[in-house]
């Protein structure tokens, strides 16, 4: 019998293998039916055992049917989807009654704020906000040489438009406005807004960031996207689908705004939305049609809200009721201390918003997780 050596075999097991690899590889596969519940995988342990409560994320992820989208999506990666960006903006410009040409599609909605950043820097002109508040597109735009002007809120924390009329000069080129706000959970209500929009688009664009918005139920509130609709050429409203819809790491958002200034966006954006991933336009375009899962989110997030405030009001802590998935409570005591002795418990609260010293941002949770989170608190801090 003919020996051979363990060299020999090795190198003929591994063509053998790599041929039945192959054939397995090119073989046509079979359909797979849709599941009727979509199961993600888990994630680690120490990441599950951790309350995220700092960064204004969806605790209960996607809907089920963006997830569905996200694994039928597969097949595609390998293709470019020019088609895509197109179908989601008609979905997303159908919900809020806007031409798809009035909208541009962003790798979320800081893209947006960022290229519009830009826009301000480019003259070195200066950039209106509010103190505090989001600080992604004033910083980005301090950072390629514009300068910015703040507006203290009030002392009810409470953005005033008054304020920001009086700190205007004639070298701001962009007015950043958030609301809901951001790190606090406040509005702006929308008739005392709409006519600041109307009024200083004059003279600067006017950007309303609505990351927020479609938690928002209260009544004084409203969406400034109508303005763009009624012609209004300085406008940009900003939207997400990083919040409410669970998409945070696909990243996709939303400027609503004239199409010539669509179009100045656009050059001062560093992707074009025909290039963007096809699973995230998908998996967005799904969510934007799930209105069903809106209203599950908004209901936990109310319940899990008032557990908070259940807490605060039982411990005597001020607070700031929430228009958002977030609140933000006065701790009396420095926030990062707040946040380093919360760890001790694997719960992460809010970074520091100066000049808010004592303020924390609490990020909402999964209603049943929402007791962890008191009792944690009430043993640090009771």
């Amino acid at each position: 019998m003919q020996k051979i050596s363990r060299r020999e075999w090795l190198s003929g097991s591994t063509a053998i293998m790599g041929t039945a690899t192959i054939a397995a590889l090119t073989a046509p596969q079979k359909s797979l039916s849709a599941p009727k519940m979509i199961e993600m995988p888990e994630p680690d342990d120490h990441v599950v055992d951790i309350l995220a409560m700092g960064g204004n994320e969806n605790p209960y992820g996607p809907s089920d049917k963006a997830k569905q989208a996200i694994l039928t999506a597969f097949h595609e990666l390998s293709r470019y989807n020019f088609a895509l960006p197109q179908e989601l903006k008609v979905v997303v410009g159908g919900i809020h009654n806007i031409s798809p040409d009035h909208i541009e599609i962003g790798a979320g909605s800081n893209e947006i704020l960022r290229s519009v950043a830009l826009i301000a820097a480019q003259n070195k002109q200066a950039v209106l906000a509010a103190d505090p508040t989001f600080y992604s597109l004033y910083r980005h735009s301090q950072d390629h040489g514009s300068n910015t002007i703040f507006a203290t809120v009030k002392e009810d924390m409470i953005l005033s438009l008054d304020a920001m009329r009086r700190a205007m000069t004639n070298d701001v080129k962009v007015i950043y406005i958030c609301n809901p706000d951001n790190p606090i959970p406040s509005i702006i209500g929308k008739n005392e807004l709409r006519e600041f929009c109307i009024e200083m688009s004059k003279r600067a664009i006017v950007i309303i960031d609505e990351a927020y918005a479609e938690f928002c139920e209260n009544p004084d509130f409203g969406s400034m996207i109508d303005l763009v609709q009624d012609g209004h050429n300085n406008i940009i409203v900003t939207k997400t689908a990083s919040k409410i819809y669970g998409l945070a790491g696909l990243r996709v958002g939303f400027a609503f705004a004239h199409p010539d200034l669509i179009k100045t966006i656009m050059l001062h954006k560093t992707s074009s939305s025909r290039m963007s991933g096809g699973v995230a336009m998908h998996a967005a375009i799904a969510a934007y049609k799930d209105s069903d899962y809106l209203d599950f989110m908004r209901k936990n997030t109310r319940a899990s809200l008032k557990i908070a405030y259940d807490m605060f009001e039982e411990m005597n802590i001020p607070y700031i009721k929430s228009n958002t998935n977030f609140t933000l409570f006065d701790a009396g005591i420095a926030t990062a201390e707040v946040g380093q002795r919360m760890l001790k418990h694997n719960i992460k609260v809010g970074r520091p918003f100066p000049p808010l010293k004592t303020w924390v941002r609490l990020s909402m949770v999964r209603t049943e997780q929402m007791p962890r989170f008191v009792e944690a608190y009430k043993k640090e801090f009771g």
